[in-house]
């Protein structure tokens, strides 16, 4: 679409002329494309040529037209104008009459490419939030730009109940202060009737994803169940990250591939499973960064935080430069409950190819990495059938290939589990499988089974334990 543009006539060999930019309402004219590829008006002509234009979004044209009367249960977006009308709706911008859109869902049909003109989050604090449902038909919203780092960050600010599922995007540049989320900043539930919580079949790639504070997730910054239904279907599944750039640049400064913190006060079961990053950085200033999980935090009576086929690959967990570094995982920074009868289990998750450090591992009072999970406080913890492959872990203190600090009133068990390649280093404290776990006396209170540590080594302070193929100690 757009304005008329002439045909030439150009003689074989020659060059064409480039025609006037056209126009188009609502967009800016980007290029002329033979194919993919930007065409150079310098190139001699020696075939029939069929050029298109190329166009962005201009960043303030809006279109309503999608949305009728308002009382339709669904909704189909397909241009960056109505995903702006959608936005504005939600946020009563625009002179528009808010519309949380509660038991509604919204369907993107088409790719978007919001051209890096800035980007208000849909649902901008706690007044005007979603509450519906969106499905992105996996359809890639690009060059998506968050900035003036508002407290809530992320295509989607905050968002309650429903589905957040298969939006895609890339190439996304998000600064946010706290709860900052590509895909959403904060999905927050406070209401009993809440029975659903979905995260599922999101995908960002290319992206930078950057906090003042804490809380920041390649795709959620912060999860929290506050008040839902105790039965309530709770699941981040089937989420992917690659390529991108993670920054927690503040006091706690939560930090992770998929989700930065996961806070239950209500729900009793937890699923997160099938969630991959690869060739991704995630940095903190602090505590509490994974490269899928930050902090899972619970407060709820028996509760049981499930997480499966979860995977890190080629991906760096590491301190911002400052030197911090406490509760760093490949999957998880950290398990951390408030009471001693939540449960939280790792089923089939691997690391590989990564690194678990901190620049401060000379630094007194340093403390806890793992392979997989950083820190445990107070629930019980299992973890079974899961692998560590060719990963660096270190820290000061309390280093482990599987998991780094176990407090004393917490209970572990680690099964099936086959660590390879690793390098295990720190001052303290630094062993094959849980670097420590503090008066663990009790028969059960530690548990570790049919695992592996093959072709590695454990230094402490300087001093180093090399295994071979069988895992055997080398002299």
């Amino acid at each position: 679409g757009g304005s008329e543009v002439n045909s030439q006539m150009v003689r074989h060999g020659k060059t064409a002329e480039e025609p006037e930019e056209p126009t188009k309402a609502g967009y800016e004219f980007v290029a002329w494309l033979d194919g993919d590829v930007v065409y150079d008006f310098s190139t001699p002509v020696t075939e029939s040529l069929r050029l298109t234009a190329a166009w962005q979004w201009d960043g303030t044209s809006v279109s309503y037209e999608w949305y009728g009367d308002g009382t339709a249960e669904s909704y189909s977006l397909s241009s960056p104008m109505d995903l702006k009308g959608f936005a504005n709706i939600v946020n009563g911008d625009d002179s528009q009459t808010p519309d949380n859109f509660a038991n509604k869902t919204v369907v993107l049909e088409e790719a978007i490419n919001l051209g890096n003109k800035a980007w208000k989050p849909i649902g901008v604090n706690e007044t005007y939030q979603f509450h519906g449902s969106f499905d992105g038909g996996q359809n890639l919203i690009s060059n998506l730009s968050v900035s003036g780092y508002p407290d809530v960050a992320g295509l989607f600010g905050w968002k309650t109940d429903g589905a957040l599922q298969n939006i895609w995007i890339d190439n996304a540049d998000i600064q946010g202060t706290d709860r900052v989320g590509t895909v959403v900043g904060a999905y927050y539930l406070d209401d009993v009737n809440i029975d659903q919580a979905l995260l599922t079949g999101c995908q960002v790639s290319n992206s930078s994803i950057y906090g003042l504070q804490k809380r920041v997730g390649g795709i959620v910054g912060n999860f929290a169940l506050a008040n839902c239904q105790a039965d309530a279907d709770i699941r981040i599944t089937d989420n992917v990250v690659m390529d991108c750039e993670i920054t927690a640049d503040g006091y706690t400064g939560e930090a992770a591939g998929i989700a930065a913190q996961v806070w239950n006060e209500s729900a009793n079961l937890i699923l997160i499973k099938n969630n991959t990053v690869s060739d991704t950085s995630v940095q903190s200033a602090s505590q509490y960064f994974g490269g899928v999980l930050g902090r899972l935090r619970n407060e709820m009576d028996n509760a049981l935080f499930q997480i499966e086929n979860c995977h890190a690959e080629n991906v760096t967990v590491s301190d911002t430069g400052n030197g911090a570094g406490f509760c760093l995982g490949g999957i998880a920074g950290g398990c951390y409950s408030l009471n001693g009868t939540a449960c939280y289990t790792f089923t089939n998750c691997s690391v590989k190819d990564s690194t678990i450090s901190t620049t401060g591992m000379m630094q007194e009072g340093v403390s806890a990495s793992g392979g997989l999970v950083g820190y445990n406080n107070y629930g019980n913890l299992d973890i079974e059938n899961c692998t560590v492959d060719d990963t660096t872990v270190e820290n000061n203190a309390d280093i482990g290939g599987v998991l780094g600090h176990c407090t004393s009133t917490a209970k572990v068990s680690i099964a099936d589990t086959d660590l390879s390649g690793l390098t295990v280093r720190g001052l303290k404290n630094v062993n094959r499988f849980i670097g420590n776990h503090p008066e663990a006396e009790e028969p059960t209170a530690e548990i570790i089974e049919n695992c592996t540590f093959v072709s590695g080594q454990v230094c402490t302070d300087g001093v180093c334990q090399t295994y071979d193929e069988e895992g055997l100690p080398l002299s």
